[in-house]
């Protein structure tokens, strides 16, 4: 109703009181007052006894500092949280991070620890899950030292890929090779052509027509 936001309108523009704020927005009382130092708002606030009484500006500055922190908790996660997700190391989150495979973000303040985005880990996950289903018996693959050769790397460096979960390994008697489709999923993601084009060969797939 029309009065309604009258009302709401008018108490936006009237003082409050820290702990009122704190209620308002679900938060406790010390959050609030520490988001407020942070602001630099508490100088010009008026103490009553033992209350706070903001003027309606500096609610209002609160309010939208408040809401963008909200935000960013649901939209980020902190590299610790993103390791704890993907079940992967500090390191390898930090590799992907500069692969820019995981996307980093602005934390909800200046001391946050660095925050990456939601959607990056959970595409993630989604592309290279953790519960991958075994390589069925007559799945191509390839030694990893081929693999290596093929593209350009080192052993350690397909060896972390494993580790991230960006390439599938299949047990082949004592020795670890890798299916190809995930290399060839891997490299056309990456856009490694000359690499895609190899891998398809050893497929025995043609490349799609451009």
């Amino acid at each position: 109703m029309a009065w309604e936001a009258d009302v709401e309108a008018y108490r936006s523009q009237q003082p409050i009181t820290l702990n009122e704020l704190a209620v308002q927005h679900g938060w406790t009382y010390h959050q609030i007052y520490a988001v407020s130092r942070e602001l630099g708002v508490l100088a010009d606030a008026e103490t009553v006894g033992r209350r706070t009484i903001l003027t309606a500006e500096h609610a209002q500055t609160i309010t939208a500092e408040v809401e963008r922190r909200v935000h960013i908790e649901q939209t980020a996660m902190s590299v610790t949280e993103a390791t704890m997700s993907l079940g992967l190391s500090a390191k390898h989150i930090a590799e992907l991070i500069k692969q820019n495979i995981l996307q980093t973000t602005r934390g909800p303040t200046h001391r946050s620890p660095r925050y990456v985005t939601r959607t990056s880990v959970e595409e993630y996950q989604e592309r290279y899950p953790a519960n991958r289903p075994e390589a069925a018996a007559d799945e191509p693959t390839m030694p990893i030292v081929d693999v290596a050769r093929l593209l350009g790397m080192s052993r350690q460096g397909v060896t972390a890929l494993v580790q991230r979960r960006q390439l599938q390994t299949d047990q082949k008697g004592r020795r670890q090779h890798i299916v190809l489709r995930s290399v060839l999923d891997w490299a056309d993601h990456t856009g490694l052509g000359d690499q895609v084009a190899v891998i398809r060969r050893h497929l025995d797939v043609q490349a799609p027509s451009s």
